[in-house]
């Protein structure tokens, strides 16, 4: 993954190359969650609703359990309701060559992908 930045004629390269086949479920590390079994199914996909709750907001997310990504989240604060949802994933191969930085662009290595992680949703919780 290449993050060009144009105006500073610098790219940020993050190697994806060895990445889990789930995200890696950083909730479980720093938010307390809670489950309590709620499954869904959201735009024709299984769910798992997880909900969390930093920085004073509280976050409701629709985990796609076959592919460990986000279908919809909601976020509540003292701001209001913000609701995000997810489309048209794609998992086709795109070839490296749709892809080509300018000449001359400065690319930086950002160090990969943390290992050792927890993946995929969090563990003990009920079947569907």
């Amino acid at each position: 993954m290449y993050m060009y930045m144009p105006t500073q004629n610098m790219a940020l390269k993050e190697d994806y190359g060895q990445a889990p086949n789930q995200p890696p479920t950083m909730l479980i590390l720093f938010y307390k969650y809670s489950h309590g079994g709620r499954h869904r199914t959201l735009d024709g996909k299984l769910c798992t609703v997880i909900q969390y709750t930093a920085n004073s907001a509280t976050t409701k997310e629709w985990i796609w359990q076959a592919k460990g990504l986000p279908v919809r989240m909601q976020i509540t604060s003292s701001q209001g309701t913000t609701t995000t949802d997810f489309k048209n994933y794609d998992f086709s191969d795109i070839p490296d060559s749709t892809f080509v930085l300018p000449a001359g662009v400065q690319i930086q290595s950002l160090g990969g992908i943390p290992t050792g992680l927890p993946t995929g949703l969090p563990t003990g919780l009920p079947a569907h």
